[in-house]
């Protein structure tokens, strides 16, 4: 009786079950090196008694689908670090609201998946409409007063446009939209020399890897150039020379900042299933009352702002 009551008293912990935590993200294709920096950061923060099962979407939604399913009907996981990317986001977030899975993302996200997820989705980062205003408020303190948007037609990139437009005291001279995040940037950006900004926003990676910058310089648009987060991704370092970009403050350890925030997702989840074990209300309760998430399962953390000079991060002025 004394030996049942000593394993029994932690809880779940205790009972040597091993728990499974699904991991959702681009492992392969064009951006596989984010999907690398996921993995790294889930490494640097593995929990023993935690089984992690690696799924790879290549960000695009389909596979994204296709990997929750199977970790969740086939793996019967409850648990998921992940998607990495917005688009995948967008479609997993409602199908939390049907089973009882828990995901956390180590990535920005639009603050309302939290809702359609039913009180599911947690994010470690913090929200897209957060860091849109973070990048107004900062335009507007250097004292730019006449700023051109630049984003794609997609859900991730316009929640950050919107979020910009309604924090920006001055002037949207230029709100260009490209359709095609699979088509080279070309004269279209000669519309920005045309209104002649004091600065340029770029509010989706996929204008840097598809020759924006280099489009920027080849017709002169001289004026500084603000971008989000994922500018700091690996694969786009060579792409973003002189860029200044949002960044999340307060991330531990010397390591890129999608393996840290990664590390970070493993970490918080980890804490509470060695707590909870396998119960998805015990661990959500946890991750409320951790103090580390609004009431929208976003991370308080703050905001820097840092800069590409000589292919080395510093940070911006």
């Amino acid at each position: 009786v004394g030996f049942w009551f000593v394993q029994n008293k932690e809880g779940r912990k205790s009972t040597g079950v091993v728990v499974k935590v699904g991991v959702i993200g681009p492992f392969s294709g064009g951006v596989a090196d984010y999907g690398e920096e996921i993995k790294k950061g889930v490494a640097l923060a593995a929990v023993k008694g935690v089984e992690y099962i690696y799924e790879d979407d290549m960000c695009e939604p389909t596979k994204a689908l296709a990997a929750f399913k199977k970790l969740v009907d086939f793996d019967e996981v409850h648990f998921i670090i992940g998607p990495g990317c917005g688009a995948p986001q967008e479609v997993v977030a409602p199908l939390l609201a049907e089973k009882p899975v828990l995901a956390i993302v180590p990535s920005a996200a639009s603050s309302a998946l939290f809702a359609r997820s039913g009180g599911n989705f947690f994010n470690v980062q913090y929200s897209l409409e957060k860091e849109a205003k973070f990048l107004a408020d900062t335009l507007t303190k250097k004292g730019y007063k006449k700023v051109a948007l630049v984003s794609y037609q997609n859900p991730f990139s316009q929640t950050l446009t919107q979020s910009f437009q309604e924090n920006f005291s001055g002037d949207i001279v230029e709100n260009l939209v490209f359709t095609d995040a699979t088509k080279a940037v070309g004269s279209e950006v000669l519309k920005l020399k045309s209104a002649n900004p004091e600065a340029i926003v770029v509010l989706d990676i996929s204008f840097f890897f598809l020759t924006g910058n280099e489009k920027l310089q080849l017709y002169g648009i001289t004026a500084p150039v603000f971008a989000t987060y994922v500018t700091e991704l690996p694969a786009a370092r060579s792409m973003v020379e002189g860029i200044s970009y949002s960044f999340p403050g307060e991330l531990d350890g010397d390591e890129g900042g999608v393996a840290a925030l990664s590390a970070a997702a493993a970490r918080v989840l980890g804490e509470a299933i060695g707590k909870c074990g396998d119960e998805v209300a015990c661990v959500k309760t946890e991750l409320m009352s951790s103090g580390q998430f609004d009431n929208q399962g976003v991370s308080t953390r703050s905001f820097v702002l840092k800069k590409i000079e000589g292919g080395k991060v510093i940070m911006a002025e």
